[in-house]
C-alpha cells in the first residue's frame, strides 16, 4: 500500500477518532447506527435527546465526508491532499471552537432546540390537521348516510359544523379553507357518487 501523505495521516486520525466518539455516544443513547441516514435526519428526530442528535449529525457528516474523500483520493494526488487539509482544518476550527468558546456552544444549543421546537410544532399542528380531517370524514359519513346530496360545498361545510360545532371555521372566517378539506375528504370517501 502506498504511504499515507501527512495531511491524509492526520485527517484520517482526527477522523477517525470523531467517528468513534460519534458511534460511542449513539451506543450509549441506544440509537442503531443501521436507522441513521440523511433521509433519517430530515424526517425528524423528536424522540432523541440533544446529544443523541448532534452524534447523529455527526455520524451523518463523517461518514458523507469519508465519502468525498474517497472520490477526491480517486481523481489525483493533488486533489486528495487539499481535500485532507482542508476537511482536517475545518474539523478542528470546529472542535477548538466548542471547545474554547461556551458562546458557541450556547449558541449551537440554542439553535439545535429552537430546530427541535419547530420540528416538534409541525408534527403537532400535522396531527391537529389530520384529527380535523379524520372529524370532517366522519360527519360526511353521517351526513350521507342521512340522506345529504348536496350540489355545493358550503352546504356541506355549514353541515358538518353543524354536527359537529368543533369543526366549524372560527367565528368570522370563511368556509374557504374547510371547503377544500370538505371537497378532498367527500371526493375520496364517495369517489364519482360526490356531486361537484
Amino acid at each position: 500500500m502506498a504511504e499515507l501523505s501527512a495531511a491524509q495521516a492526520d485527517y484520517e486520525t482526527l477522523f477517525n477518532d470523531l467517528e468513534e466518539i460519534a458511534v460511542r455516544v449513539l451506543a450509549e443513547q441506544n440509537i442503531p447506527i443501521s436507522t441513521i441516514s440523511m433521509q433519517s435526519l430530515e424526517d425528524g428526530l423528536r424522540e432523541y435527546s440533544e446529544r443523541g442528535i448532534i452524534a447523529m449529525h455527526a455520524y451523518v457528516s463523517i461518514r458523507l465526508l469519508k465519502g468525498w474523500a474517497a472520490d477526491a483520493t480517486d481523481k489525483d494526488e493533488a486533489s486528495a491532499n487539499t481535500f485532507h487539509r482542508v476537511a482536517y482544518h475545518a474539523a478542528m476550527a470546529a472542535t477548538t471552537s466548542a471547545l474554547i468558546s461556551p458562546m458557541v456552544t450556547k449558541f449551537k444549543s440554542d439553535e439545535l432546540r429552537a430546530f427541535l421546537g419547530r420540528q416538534k410544532g409541525t408534527k403537532a399542528s400535522k396531527k391537529a390537521s389530520e384529527e380535523r380531517a379524520q372529524g370532517i370524514r366522519s360527519a360526511l359519513a353521517k351526513l350521507w348516510a342521512d340522506g345529504a346530496r348536496y350540489r355545493k360545498l358550503d352546504p356541506w361545510t355549514n353541515a358538518v359544523s353543524a354536527l359537529d360545532p368543533t369543526l366549524a371555521p372560527p367565528e368570522g372566517a370563511s368556509n374557504a379553507a374547510m371547503n377544500k378539506i370538505v371537497s378532498r375528504e367527500g371526493k375520496d370517501l364517495f369517489g364519482k357518487k360526490w356531486p361537484k
